[in-house]
């Protein structure tokens, strides 16, 4: 493994630990710069997939909303630089969100106000160097399990910062 090998895994850990931070900060901007214009999508084993980086924005602004409160964790990297400017990546996906409102676009659930949402599984990865930075051309997860626990019966109080872990 050379020095140059060392310092693009850096980068591409990097880049999903960016990716991550924008979702739960709900950093937009962020996440624009993150993927390549072409990049794809798929969540819930695929229940949501998206291609195109506009495409794949609008996705998260319209689920991802202020209602949304999340703490993803991607960690136990698995990343092979394929030549050319590629590379793959495997990442240990943990994650909490906390629902506000009733959110119907998420489909495979049926939200209500004061739902949380556990799981965990795997992030699949596909990246692309572009001019010199590493972009993420597809990114997807795979659940080995997800818990949906209904507010109805939860002794949970949630105050959400509104700066949503931002410093502003």
């Amino acid at each position: 493994m050379t020095h140059e090998d060392l310092l693009d895994i850096h980068a591409l850990q990097n880049l999903k630990f960016r990716y991550i931070r924008a979702v739960d900060t709900h950093d937009w901007d962020l996440m624009n710069t993150l993927f390549a214009d072409d990049a794809n999508v798929w969540f819930a084993n695929g229940a949501y997939s998206f291609t195109g980086r506009n495409r794949i924005m609008e996705f998260y602004r319209t689920l991802v909303g202020p209602s949304f409160i999340s703490n993803h964790v991607a960690v136990h990297p698995e990343i092979e630089l394929k030549g050319n400017g590629t590379a793959t990546g495997v990442w240990r996906l943990v994650d909490t969100v906390h629902f506000l409102e009733d959110t119907p676009a998420v489909t495979h659930l049926a939200i209500k106000a004061g739902d949380q949402v556990n799981g965990a599984g795997y992030y699949y990865d596909e990246y692309i160097k572009i001019s010199g930075d590493w972009k993420i051309k597809s990114t997807g997860y795979v659940r080995i399990f997800e818990q949906h626990e209904p507010a109805a019966g939860r002794n949970a109080h949630l105050r959400a910062e509104p700066s949503m872990g931002r410093r502003l």
